[in-house]
């Protein structure tokens, strides 16, 4: 998350790589911090690249990065 919002991966990148990392994580999060994830996972899946297939519900690139900052503010609040 943070790479991707710092710019250092591009949207097609965090959409792949946190798609594998969340069905593949073995963490037993806690409930909130699971909610949060999985929150997310249901954004990243509804983002689209190309804008001439994305629909009125999809998420382009900045919509995405959007997503990924509220998450990751909910995250650190839950670690505090």
């Amino acid at each position: 998350i943070e790479q991707f919002l710092a710019k250092r991966i591009t949207a097609l990148d965090f959409e792949r790589e946190y798609l594998v990392l969340f069905k593949n994580d073995p963490t037993d999060w806690p409930e909130k911090g699971y909610a949060v994830l999985d929150g997310l996972f249901a954004e990243v899946d509804a983002f689209v690249a190309d804008a001439d297939l994305r629909g009125d519900d999809d998420l382009d690139e900045e919509r995405l990065r959007e997503a990924c900052r509220t998450a990751l503010e909910a995250l650190e609040s839950i670690m505090r």
